[in-house]
């Protein structure tokens, strides 16, 4: 799999998309999710180039987490958290996915939403395409971070030395284009983990009230 073999990703490049390889692991949610972002943008593009009244750009996100919005209805219950549900399960000595550590803070992602608006229309021949990502972290030395950072959840991190090794080097995620066209200053990582779990500890407080 190419996202684990050391490269390095930028706009330029796509998934490729196999039935076959659909069909067989249609019982995957990992694998639907994935491949139903890339048709999606696929039949955006498409239509985009049916229709060149219009302007588009995409953003194309590591995993999203962090804090909630102070003013948008908090989760209810850790079904409903979105990613920062791997976030819960590694200090709740769950599951952690097994997948590319690719993370990004929500905050950015918002930010790289509105700045791309902001830019459109793009130069013509701009792919029109932006990588937002904050870092590679891999979950044991988000682990690690958090004993030292947050230590009231030292105790409850799941024991990642028993979590299968990744397949090979992990593969990284260029983010030039969103640094330089869009202005993105990302956030430290570090910090994204910190205020998720910030965030879960408080529902979790909500939700036994």
């Amino acid at each position: 799999m190419p996202a684990f073999h050391g490269l390095t990703f930028n706009e330029t490049m796509w998934a490729e998309l196999n039935e076959e390889e659909f069909l067989k692991n249609q019982e995957d949610k990992y694998y639907i999710y994935f491949t139903a972002k890339i048709k999606a943008e696929k039949a955006l593009w498409e239509f985009a180039a049916e229709h060149p009244e219009i302007s588009v750009a995409t953003i194309l996100p590591g995993y999203v987490i962090g804090p909630y919005p102070k003013t948008f209805p908090r989760p209810t219950s850790i079904g409903n958290t979105g990613t920062n549900d791997f976030v819960h399960g590694m200090i709740s000595k769950g599951e952690v996915p097994f997948a590319p550590n690719w993370i990004v803070d929500v905050r950015d992602v918002a930010k790289g939403h509105v700045r791309a608006l902001e830019k459109l229309p793009l130069p013509s021949g701009d792919i029109g395409r932006f990588i937002v990502n904050g870092a590679t972290l891999p979950w044991k030395k988000a682990a690690e971070h958090l004993k030292k950072a947050r230590p009231e959840v030292a105790d409850r991190i799941v024991d990642l030395e028993t979590v299968n090794p990744l397949p090979g080097v992990l593969s990284t995620l260029d983010t030039t284009r969103a640094k330089e066209i869009l202005g993105i200053e990302f956030i430290p990582t570090e910090k994204t983990f910190e205020d998720a779990v910030d965030d879960l500890l408080a529902l979790e407080k909500e939700w036994k009230n």
